[in-house]
């Protein structure tokens, strides 16, 4: 169970997500959340560690951005970012990253600079 909040660094205010991952073996994870906020939506993810053994982990992270104001909006998502795990069941993620959506009208920004931060809750 992965928990985060995201602050748009251009717009006022955030949003936050809840969603779970999966490992595919110690660098991959598959990810997928919730966006609660005004205007909800789905975030679907593939994560890469770059170092998966240890409490701080490198990671990078693209996916998409799904959004439903009043039709469909789709966007993509890079980020970078860093977990530390503080135990085997429990963590924390930091990143930053960029959401840019092509289709936008003007009263949307169509690219979103994002600073991340979230607890991610592990079952085994």
């Amino acid at each position: 169970l992965v928990v985060r909040g995201e602050l748009s660094a251009r717009t006022r205010g955030g949003v936050t997500s809840v969603g779970a991952t999966y490992g595919l073996g110690d660098h991959l994870e598959l990810g997928a959340a919730v966006v609660i906020a005004e205007e909800s939506g789905i975030r679907p993810t593939i994560a890469w560690l770059f170092r998966p053994t240890g409490s701080l982990k490198p990671l990078v992270m693209i996916g998409s951005a799904v959004f439903f104001p009043e039709d469909v909006l789709i966007g993509a998502h890079g980020s970078l970012g860093l977990t530390w795990d503080m135990g085997r069941h429990f963590g924390m993620l930091f990143g930053a990253g960029v959401e840019y959506f092509p289709d936008a009208d003007r009263s949307i920004d169509r690219t979103i600079v994002l600073l991340t931060t979230g607890v991610q809750a592990r079952g085994w």
